[in-house]
Parts: structure tokens; sequence; C-alpha cells
């Protein structure tokens, strides 16, 4: 995949794991290698179950590439629906996917790249097992938005 398509490429430590609130989804705290990234995703923990202390590594494209589709075992589509600014040059970006959110705070010299438009999830474990092929037609279905310039892909890779 050429480096013009992804727009943020780091790996994350899963904090902790709150499957408090639903039955079914789980919200996750990470923090980047890099220690200058903090996540926070809501996931259907019944189809992708996460763990505290495992690692992820998160990509953000702005394009679907058949390498993203073909390793995924998790996809979500959602948009880019707040980017906000913090102290000094900190900044937060928030995607719904239908319900289920994420928030990724860190420096606008890594963020600044995404904005408010369309994004998609991917998620892929490194066991290569397939967790939620029901959603690649329904995305394909979807082909006319594939061509649309300003769209996020993000794709999550266990790391063990």
């Amino acid at each position: 995949m050429s480096t013009e398509m992804v727009l943020i490429d780091e790996i994350f430590h899963i904090n902790t794991v709150d499957s408090q609130k639903f039955d079914r989804v789980s919200r996750i705290t990470a923090i980047s290698s890099s220690q200058d990234m903090e996540l926070t995703l809501d996931i259907n923990s019944e189809l992708y179950p996460l763990k505290p202390n495992e690692s992820i590594s998160v990509q953000v494209a702005s394009t679907l590439h058949d390498s993203f589709k073909d390793s995924a075992d998790y996809i979500m589509y959602g948009k880019v629906y707040r980017f906000d600014e913090g102290e000094k040059d900190l900044v937060s970006v928030y995607i719904s996917f239908g319900g289920l959110l994420m928030c990724l705070e860190g420096p606008y010299k890594k963020l600044s790249r995404l904005s408010i438009l369309k994004s998609f999830l991917f998620y892929e474990k490194m066991q290569n097992r397939r967790i939620l092929l029901g959603l690649l037609p329904c995305i394909k279905g979807l082909s006319m938005l594939f061509n649309i310039s300003y769209q996020y892909l993000l794709k999550a890779t266990f790391l063990n």
C-alpha cells in the first residue's frame, strides 16, 4: 500500500476493557507505543473480543485497498464527526461507527490529515481468523462511496 494512502500507522497497547454498560459492547482504552496518542474505542465484544495488555496495530488510510479487505476480520463504517483542539498542539478526533464511538487523541501533526468525513474501521487478528465476513458484501454494495477521496480506513491488527 502506498504511503500517501496511509494517514495514521500506530501500535497501541490496550490498558482497559470496560464491559459494564452494555451486554455486547466493550470500551477499550489504549496508548500508542510512542506514548503520544491515546485511543478510546467501542467494540462489539461478542464478535471481536479484546483483552487488557494486548497490542493492536492501527492504520488509517484514505482509500479502500484490497489489502485491507483481504486481511480484515472486523469492519465498521462510520464518520468523523468532531475535531477538537486541546492544550498546546494536542487534538481529539471523534468517529462514530453507527453508535460505536472512537476518540483518538494526540499531536496535531499526526492527526491533522483526518477531517469530518466518512470512515471505515478494519481489524485483523494475527491468528488469521475471520470474524465479520458478513460486512464485506454490505460494504462492496457501497462501492460508489469508495471513490470519494476523503474516506478513511482504520485497520487494527493483534500483535501477540
